[in-house]
């Protein structure tokens, strides 16, 4: 149902920019107060960038000033130019004046923004069609990024405090120190994250694959046929969801709480050999194989104790097999 909803609202956010077939028909409200051309700018709180197609690159600079150019081939005019407005410390980059139209496959300009090092922003916010965005060291202390198709790469040792993506068909990569809280809304695609911490992320995807190296207190995922790959230390809580996706889970730490739920997807998981734990497991069709020494009450298989334990993951599958291993 949310993936029918981001296509739907997607296709709704064409209609308003104008697209009709590969046209697009840039439109936005006070046209008339943004001005045409690259400019330096001092000190900013916050950016925002509604671009149609090309590269969106953005990367520190030692400079004092935030710069922003495009390279393009298009026609040297006033309609085709990047129009920007500066107000109340936010700065605004629009692809071009309003009301300019453009064809998808072939009008594209490629953005470079320099933000200074010391510059502290509370939000960037890119809306995008089809573009590759490659973010590297900026402080900012949260990303809204809304992109169809391309790819987003973001690539930060400062600390973010909300990261949100949502994207129909473009490849997603982050490199990432401490995060409090990601969200991640994807059609298909690939999901690519080392991070040393997140607090808390949400997955939500059709197809492609997630795969995540690194720390993190809590991590939910609901895919159709995407595979999830997990690597690293849970703290709280995993809840993983799948109809034909494979998942392989490799927890170092044991966390208060773990379910999965997969209809024909294969579940491998990789748990300490030292943790004491439950793992319910329930499949109707497929096979459960589990390495190590465990004690087995009906559908439990309990491992480093002889009794029922506090903790107690939930395996669920139809016809997918069920791995375990103590390592």
């Amino acid at each position: 149902m949310k993936k029918a909803l981001l296509v739907i609202l997607f296709i709704f956010s064409l209609f308003l920019i104008g697209c009709k077939n590969d046209i697009v028909t840039v439109k936005y409200k006070n046209g008339d107060s943004y001005l045409a051309g690259t400019t330096e700018v001092g000190l900013i709180n916050e950016l925002e960038i509604e671009w149609v197609c090309g590269k969106i690159v953005i990367c520190e600079t030692d400079s004092s000033k935030l710069t922003f150019n495009e390279i393009n081939e298009l026609e040297d005019t006033v309609q085709n130019k990047i129009h920007y407005l500066l107000n109340d410390n936010k700065l605004t980059l629009k692809f071009s004046k309003n009301g300019s139209s453009f064809d998808i496959n072939k009008d594209s300009k490629d953005l470079y923004i320099s933000i200074p090092t010391n510059y502290e922003l509370s939000k960037i916010t890119i809306d995008t069609i089809n573009s590759n965005v490659d973010i590297k060291n900026i402080n900012s202390s949260e990303y809204d990024i809304d992109v169809t198709s391309g790819y987003v790469s973001l690539d930060s040792n400062n600390n973010i405090d909300k990261l949100n993506i949502n994207s129909v068909s473009a490849n997603i990569n982050l490199k990432t120190n401490i995060i409090k809280d990601t969200y991640i809304d994807t059609k298909s695609g690939t999901i690519d994250i080392l991070a040393n911490y997140i607090k808390k992320i949400a997955v939500d995807s059709i197809s492609g694959t997630f795969k995540m190296n690194g720390l993190c207190d809590t991590i939910i995922c609901k895919t159709t046929s995407a595979s999830i790959e997990y690597t690293g230390s849970i703290y709280k809580e995993f809840d993983f969801a799948t109809t034909s996706g494979n998942v392989m889970l490799t927890n170092n730490s044991c966390c208060k709480n773990g379910d999965v739920d997969t209809s024909t997807g294969v579940v491998t998981l990789n748990f300490n050999k030292d943790d004491v734990f439950t793992c319910k497991c329930i499949s109707n069709v497929g096979n459960i194989n589990v390495t190590g020494e465990y004690v087995k009450d009906n559908n439990n298989y309990i491992f480093n104790s002889k009794d029922t334990t506090d903790i107690v993951y939930t395996i669920n599958t139809i016809t997918g097999d069920i791995t375990i291993n103590l390592v």
